[in-house]
C-alpha cells in the first residue's frame, strides 16, 4: 500500500515537472509547482502571469492560435511526463495513450482553450496535434531536466520559479535550446535580478 502511494506521489511530481519544463520552454517561468494535495488536486502548477498576458495581447487569429498552442504544450507536458515516468520504455508518439477526458483537467482545459481559439468547430484538433507534435520531443529530450525538477519536488513538495531553475539541468542539450534558458537572468524574479 505504501509503495503504491510512493509511486503515485512520484508520478505526480513528474507530472508537475513536465508542466514546469513545458512552461520554461515557452519562455515562462512558473510561479510555483507543488505536490501538496489541495483543492482535490494531487499537484498544481501556478503559471507565470506573462503567459496569460500574451494570450490576452494576441492581436490576430494566427498569433492567438500560436500562443494557445504554446499553452497547450505546457498543459500536455504534464501527462506525457507522467506517462514516461510510469512506462520508462515508452516510445515517442507510438506509445502515447489516447487523449480524452481520462486525462482530467489538463485535457479539458486544453480542449476548451483550443476550441475558443480555433477558426471553426473542428479546427481545434489541428491545433491539438500541433501542440502534441511539440510536447513529445520536449519531454523526451528534456527528460534529464524533468527528472531533476521531480527529484527536487519530491524532496521539498513545493518549488518556486527560482527553485525550478536551480533544479533544471541547463547543461543538457535540448533543455535550453529553444527557450534561451542559458540566460538565467531573463527568468529571474525582479528581486533576484537586482543582486545579479
Amino acid at each position: 500500500m505504501a509503495e503504491a502511494r510512493d509511486i503515485e506521489r512520484a508520478a505526480t511530481a513528474f507530472h508537475e515537472a513536465g508542466h514546469a519544463l513545458g512552461s520554461l520552454r515557452q519562455g515562462w517561468v512558473p510561479r510555483l509547482i507543488s505536490i501538496r494535495r489541495t483543492d482535490g488536486f494531487a499537484g498544481r502548477m501556478f503559471p507565470d502571469h506573462a503567459a496569460w498576458r500574451e494570450l490576452d495581447a494576441a492581436g490576430d487569429e494566427q498569433t492567438l492560435q500560436e500562443v494557445a498552442v504554446r499553452h497547450a504544450v505546457v498543459r500536455l507536458a504534464g501527462p506525457v511526463a507522467e506517462q514516461r515516468f510510469l512506462h520508462p520504455r515508452m516510445r515517442p508518439f507510438s506509445d502515447l495513450p489516447p487523449w480524452d477526458e481520462r486525462h482530467g483537467a489538463d485535457f479539458l482545459v486544453t480542449r476548451d482553450l483550443l476550441e475558443a481559439c480555433a477558426a471553426d468547430a473542428t479546427d481545434w484538433r489541428r491545433l491539438f496535434l500541433l501542440a502534441e507534435s511539440r510536447v513529445v520531443p520536449l519531454v523526451f529530450v528534456g527528460w534529464p531536466s524533468i527528472e531533476g525538477v521531480a527529484r527536487a519536488l519530491l524532496a521539498r513538495t513545493l518549488l518556486t520559479g527560482e527553485d525550478i531553475l536551480d533544479a533544471v539541468d541547463l547543461s543538457r542539450t535540448g533543455a535550453n535550446s529553444s527557450a534561451g534558458l542559458e540566460d538565467r537572468t531573463r527568468y529571474s524574479s525582479p528581486k533576484s535580478r537586482s543582486s545579479v
